[in-house]
């Protein structure tokens, strides 16, 4: 090759070649605290600086992600830069798993967002502090970023999560029960335990038919009850068994659920199939889950509640112990009860027979043995 073409070959390589201080460049996580829906979002993809004659930070990256490049002004500092592929990366974040356009048609139609008031800005302000591997001073703020970003989280001693259906005692017809997502202490907290009921509020004193969907306007809403009030209501009133499934939780999943239950959840017109019990309640477990991992067959023609408590399940490390309370309304000689808001637990919550049937079961009231990270599946311990 011609001396004169190989020194123009240079110098044009020269240009294109990307300019990498000693104290930048590496890799995402040289410079970021990396969450582990990052890592499996986007890798741990090369970072480089380019200097060149524009007047602010420009992303560019290599498709698939292996190489993030920052072009910079020339007497740009390595914070500017490192800022801009923050900011990159929280908007990649924001418009893949949270933003308007990436919800399913069925959490638009459902009004769900996250648990907590989540936009953009907020997003942003919380993302740029724990990236840089600081917390943002708000408990809230950080049990959120642990849980939708895949962090470590703090198993609960004192807690368990349970998942509760419902079925007809009298057990005739096609039943698919119910979801309802409930807080127990163990050892039971007769006024403090709550539980999440996901239900079209019925007041008539007959029991709902599938014409009813069609006659009268039902709207599907999230309502916090008392715990004991609510099972009590089940199988002293309305003549149904309930099946109790209780799986482990994690002190920051307990901190975005009470936030959340303070305010009646408004969901729409409820819809037998896709947009009922098992819907909302879906979508609220699968904001107990990292950004990307959902509770498995979310795009199912039916939403059908039991089928979805067994699917869930697995999700939150399995199940701890199941307890079914039967029905007793017609064996203490009581009517059948159809409205389906609660009433106050007979003879009281702490008598109860639900609470004191909880009481009794080890499992739930009392650790067998030391709790570790292993009893969760790698979806919740960031793997």
């Amino acid at each position: 090759m011609p001396p004169s073409l190989r020194g123009w070959l240079f110098a044009l390589f020269s240009q294109l070649i990307i300019s990498v201080p000693a104290s930048f460049g590496g890799q995402a996580d040289d410079h970021f605290t990396w969450s582990p829906v990052c890592q499996r979002t986007f890798k741990n993809p090369e970072i480089a600086v380019k200097k060149s004659d524009v007047d602010h930070c420009k992303i560019l990256n290599i498709r698939p992600l292996k190489k993030v490049i920052v072009e910079t002004p020339q007497n740009a500092t390595n914070a500017i830069a490192i800022s801009a592929v923050q900011n990159y990366f929280l908007e990649a974040i924001w418009n893949t798993y949270l933003s308007t356009s990436s919800l399913t048609r069925n959490e638009v139609e459902l009004n769900m967002e996250e648990l907590i008031p989540m936009n953009r800005a907020t997003f942003l302000a919380i993302g740029r502090i724990r990236m840089s591997g600081q917390l943002t001073g708000s408990a809230l703020h950080d049990a959120w970023w642990n849980v939708r970003m895949g962090e470590e989280l703090t198993i609960s001693k004192k807690h368990l999560l349970s998942l509760n259906s419902i079925v007809w005692a009298e057990g005739t017809g096609n039943q698919f029960g119910h979801l309802a997502i409930a807080v127990r202490r163990r050892g039971g907290s007769a006024d403090c335990d709550y539980i999440l009921d996901f239900r079209a509020p019925w007041e008539l004193d007959r029991r709902s038919e599938l014409k009813d969907l069609l006659t009268y306007n039902l709207d599907l809403i999230g309502i916090r009850e008392n715990y004991y009030d609510w099972l009590s209501t089940q199988t002293r009133y309305r003549h149904c068994d309930v099946t109790s499934t209780f799986v482990r939780v994690h002190h920051e999943q307990l901190l975005l659920l009470e936030a959340y239950s303070r305010e009646i959840h408004n969901a729409g017109e409820y819809r037998i199939l896709k947009g009922n019990c098992g819907s909302l309640g879906v979508e609220v477990l699968n904001r107990l889950l990292p950004l990307d991992r959902r509770i498995p067959r979310e795009d199912s023609f039916a939403d059908l509640p039991d089928k979805k408590i067994s699917l869930a399940v697995p999700c939150f490390g399995g199940p701890v112990s199941v307890v079914e309370n039967k029905s007793v309304t017609l064996h203490i000689g009581r009517k059948i009860r159809h409205r389906n808001d609660s009433v106050p637990a007979e003879p009281s919550r702490s008598k109860n027979t639900c609470f004191l049937k909880f009481s009794r079961v080890p499992e739930i009231n009392q650790l067998s043995r030391p709790v570790s990270a292993t009893d969760f599946p790698k979806a919740l311990r960031g793997e």
